[in-house]
């Protein structure tokens, strides 16, 4: 699936237990990067979502009211999150 998306031109951060496996993984696949994470842990799952989630909504407000005090173009790079990679950290590392 990860490779299906890069192909298709998106972002992809890729999860797992082996910051070793992850990073090989990584960068033979040209992800934007990784999150260690033992999902064996199911005690670590609930903070990472959290953490994650209020990230990700908080880069998106960042992004936002950038292009806005910038005053870019709707367009342009920055003012589309969907264009940009994350670098929102975790509970867990990350590598992103």
């Amino acid at each position: 699936m990860a490779i299906d998306l890069l192909k298709r031109g998106k972002k992809v951060i890729i999860l797992g237990r082996s910051e070793d496996t992850l990073s090989s993984v990584s960068n033979e696949i040209g992800a934007t990067g990784y999150y260690v994470l033992d999902t064996g842990d199911v005690s670590s799952i609930s903070p990472f979502i959290s953490k994650i989630t209020t990230d990700l909504l908080f880069f998106g407000y960042l992004v936002q009211w950038l292009a806005r005090l910038w005053k870019l173009p709707s367009n342009s790079q920055l003012s589309n999150p969907n264009k940009l990679g994350s670098t929102a950290s975790a509970g867990a590392r990350s590598h992103v």
